[in-house]
């Protein structure tokens, strides 16, 4: 390998592109979702397209934007010049370079760049802020793109870096570029849908452009920060390395086999099994926080208690304070005889406070469940007084509902069964495990009678 090759990862993670894992030259319909917790995002998609926006939030999603993306322009002392986008040549894309190498971990995605007739190698990192233990970075409304020039012939090369975003999509919030260069000059468009940065490139000396694609999420959890699109990407660029190194610092060590104890494949699944939470979230800026169980289908529906099971952990473990928020509404739309919801609404109505009564067992057994894991993991006393009361009154609805004695609550569950007249094994499972924490929350806090219940 000619020295110069040795050194085109240099900005990149050592052997990113060596795993298994890497897509090479492959147009998936997906990519590696890329934005922050309730702000919206953008898909950088396989060939290097860009797809599923929901920048502002937006509902519904927009799933491809062909005119938004990368191109590059290299000149030499002849005068002479070839261009290129940077995305795989295909159908529509006879401009595109013809080799892309692609490896996606949410929220990171590295891509490679080559074409015979281009005498330089691109790569790119493409990242979101994403930082265990603090929402308000994770939920940065940008988005970081890292571009690395190499010439591959040992020749000094002028080159031009073009970044571009259309008008007339129909986003909820309009994006606009920044950016600033080691070695490139940037020239940005007034209305900063248009970014070009110039540079002359010379083996051993390549040209580096951090650029960004920042917008003003309007009632957002962020929205309070900055006033418009313009000062987020100020203070992007302003906190980019911090922000970048606090989301490398576990994410590089998940991806490092060195490092990490866990099979390389179950790392990276680990990490893409984060994504719902910048494309399933809405962070507003009065404190609401929820999940969507699906985006597009499922009545959209935000919350869904069962599938929290499963879900909650990351968030409670990760970003305490939205977990609250999100079982606090649960709390709030309590029935008065203590059922619980199964949601408490949906991306069309966020608070729907007469919706989601199902008459499911498994419903309380969860928000019980959930609620004390959250006090015992957090030691948080003051969320657990709080939370006493509701956890009384969904025991009690769980006693209310054993219309055959058996002990065993009676009505249908998360596997959307109909209602059972007989004791349904996973709700007794349930059932068993909520009574068992409603007393361990009753002993710590003093209450006689839900203990009572509980024993």
């Amino acid at each position: 390998m000619p020295p110069f090759l040795a050194l085109l990862l240099t900005l990149l993670p050592p052997g990113v592109f060596d795993s298994p894992r890497t897509i090479d030259s492959e147009a998936l319909p997906t990519g590696v979702p890329l934005g922050g917790i309730g702000t919206g995002r953008l898909d950088l998609l396989t060939d290097g397209g860009i797809g599923h926006v929901t920048i502002g939030p937006t509902d519904p999603l927009i799933e491809r934007v062909d005119a938004a993306g990368f191109r590059i322009e290299v000149r030499g002392d002849d005068g002479g010049s070839v261009a290129r986008r940077l995305r795989l040549r295909g159908a529509g894309v006879e401009d595109g370079v013809a080799r892309v190498r692609y490896r996606g971990v949410f929220p990171r995605a590295f891509l490679e760049f080559t074409d015979p007739a281009l005498p330089v190698v691109v790569t790119l990192e493409a990242w979101a802020p994403f930082v265990p233990h603090d929402a308000a970075s994770s939920s940065f409304p940008a988005i970081g793109f890292d571009f690395e020039v190499r010439p591959t012939d040992g020749a000094t090369r002028e080159v031009t870096l073009s970044l571009d975003w259309p008008e007339g999509l129909a986003l909820e919030a309009t994006p606009r570029w920044d950016g600033r260069g080691d070695g490139f000059a940037v020239a940005l468009a007034d209305d900063g849908r248009r970014l070009d940065a110039a540079a002359r490139v010379a083996a051993g000396a390549p040209s580096t452009l951090h650029a960004c694609l920042a917008w003003h999420a309007p009632g957002h959890a962020w929205s309070a920060r900055d006033a418009d699109a313009t000062a987020v990407a100020r203070r992007f660029l302003a906190e980019r390395a911090t922000l970048h190194a606090r989301t490398a610092a576990w994410h590089d060590r998940l991806l490092d086999p060195d490092a990490c104890s866990l099979p390389p494949w179950f790392g990276e699944r680990l990490a893409n099994a984060l994504a719902p939470m910048v494309t399933n979230t809405r962070w507003f800026a009065d404190g609401d926080y929820g999940m969507t169980e699906s985006g597009t289908e499922l009545g959209r529906i935000v919350g869904t208690i069962d599938q929290r099971m499963v879900s909650h952990v990351m968030v409670q473990s990760w970003f305490p304070a939205l977990d609250v928020a999100e079982l606090s509404i649960f709390a709030e739309q309590q029935a008065a005889d203590g059922e619980i919801p199964h949601h408490f609404g949906s991306l069309g109505r966020f608070r729907a406070p007469d919706e989601g009564f199902l008459g499911w067992p498994d419903l309380a057994c969860s928000f019980v469940a959930q609620v004390v894991k959250h006090w015992q993991w957090t030691g948080d006393d003051a969320f657990g007084t709080r939370m006493l009361p509701h956890v009384a009154r969904a025991i009690e609805w769980l006693d209310g509902r054993d219309a055959d004695g058996d002990g065993i609550a009676d009505g249908g569950s998360t596997f959307d069964d109909s209602a059972r007249g007989d004791g349904f094994s996973y709700t007794a499972s349930m059932q068993t495990a909520a009574y068992r924490a409603a007393g361990r929350l009753a002993e710590r806090f003093g209450d006689a009678a839900l203990a009572a219940r509980a024993a």
